[in-house]
């Protein structure tokens, strides 16, 4: 198994080269190289998650976190630069792939995480 990519490595006069440290991630297996998803264990070398294989090899429907995928000419893109603001609950939407103007329709699931606050002492204790 290879390293992990040392965030410190990129750091000089306490400013960070984000840049340098992403390309070493993606340089190290450690985010795909398509769709920036983080993956573990590290390859050690450049590498595509699964999701991105099977959104680009798999003829059935497919399921991606990030990229929507053309069924025509199987051109893939992140969508939510189109309409990602408007969604708020799991929905149909219509696309056009921005290589061959094809409508097609993906469905969309939002995910949602809960912020909950700090603890706090018990009264009384």
């Amino acid at each position: 198994m290879s390293s992990i990519v040392r965030l410190a490595d990129y750091k000089n006069d306490d400013k960070i080269d984000w840049d340098s440290y992403k390309t070493a991630q993606k340089n190290n297996g450690e985010i795909c190289q398509k769709c920036n998803a983080y993956q573990f264990p590290a390859q050690g070398h450049l590498a595509i998650c699964f999701d991105c294989v099977s959104i680009a090899t798999d003829r059935d429907e497919v399921t991606h976190n990030h990229l929507a995928r053309c069924p025509v000419c199987r051109e893939t893109w992140r969508p939510e630069e189109m309409w990602l603001t408007e969604c708020t609950s799991d929905s149909s939407r219509d696309l056009y792939c921005p290589t061959c103007n094809h409508e097609f329709t993906v469905e969309v699931h939002i995910v949602s995480s809960l912020t909950s606050p700090p603890l706090v002492e018990p009264e009384g204790e």
